[in-house]
């Protein structure tokens, strides 16, 4: 999670997929992975939060559908009306824009992708596979 934020200071675009094979387009089946996310599926990850110790992720489905419905969805109980505000949340229906605590995204999320850039710059790609499976602290280690 240190690092998610790091990567946010420095103003990366960060993407993040969903194990599993996406059934819901090839077959138009409607297999879903526990929690109402698109198994197979990429996802941009918009922000991060530590907001007095809640560690929130706001996703985004390009589809703008399938969301979240577990803790800190748009329609869970655990939203304050201070945290609503520190984290500008406004739900909206249909929008794919959806939050999670850290703990759920690294347990339902495999991969993240960070895009590097600098002004100035030419072009070059670098791969990194990432592996947080069993990573309590949120630090992540390069393979």
């Amino acid at each position: 999670f240190k690092m998610l934020m790091v990567f946010q200071d420095l103003g990366y675009a960060m993407s993040a997929s969903t194990p599993g094979r996406d059934e819901l387009t090839k077959k138009k089946g409607n297999a879903r992975l526990k929690g109402g996310l698109v198994p197979g599926h990429a996802y941009s990850l918009r922000e991060v939060y530590d907001v007095e110790g809640t560690q929130l992720v706001r996703l985004r489905n390009p589809w703008g559908e399938y969301e979240w419905d577990g803790d800190w969805s748009d329609k869970s109980s655990l939203w304050t009306d201070e945290l609503r505000a520190a984290v500008d949340c406004k739900f909206q229906e249909g929008d794919g824009i959806f939050f999670m605590s850290a703990a759920d995204f690294f347990k339902h999320f495999e991969d993240v992708g960070i895009v590097y850039h600098r002004c100035c710059c030419t072009w070059a790609e670098v791969r990194h596979d990432l592996d947080f499976k069993d990573h309590k602290d949120g630090l992540l280690s390069v393979v």
